[in-house]
């Protein structure tokens, strides 16, 4: 199997907030709220927080400098927008975004996941979107 690398990110909202100021929510500021939860923090190698809905910015870019990642394998919360922000930005820099759709679900149901990825589809392709076991059997058949 190919060596991934495993990154969480992470929103943190702030006091004046485009997300407070223009929609009036003020969540996911503070712990708990912000915690991963147990099962997955084990598993994560780097946390990177975030203010937008993207992952794109100082920091993250420098990592993908510093580590050459060439594909980002996404999934999470939410599908209509964070994720979805995400792997436009990705694939507007040339990287390969591989999002994966049975890992990401949205917090404004399932109609919002689905529409997310008939989104996805049209601006990054077709070919990457896949499931989880898509993805392993992608992953089993690629050199190290």
């Amino acid at each position: 199997m190919a060596s991934v690398s495993i990154v969480f990110t992470r929103y943190i909202n702030y006091s004046g907030s485009p997300f407070e100021k223009l929609m009036g929510w003020s969540k996911l500021a503070c712990e708990p709220e912000i915690n991963i939860v147990d099962e997955l923090n084990s598993i994560a190698e780097l946390v990177v927080d975030k203010k937008l809905y993207t992952v794109f910015g100082e920091r993250f870019n420098k990592m993908l400098e510093v580590e050459g990642w060439r594909t980002l394998v996404l999934c999470g919360i939410a599908t209509e927008s964070c994720v979805l922000k995400t792997a436009v930005d990705a694939f507007e820099q040339s990287f390969c975004p591989i999002v994966v759709s049975d890992a990401c679900a949205s917090n404004a149901g399932n109609a919002a996941h689905v529409a997310g990825l008939t989104v996805l589809k049209q601006l990054i392709g077709r070919r990457q979107i896949m499931t989880v076991a898509e993805l392993t059997a992608e992953l089993n058949q690629t050199p190290d």
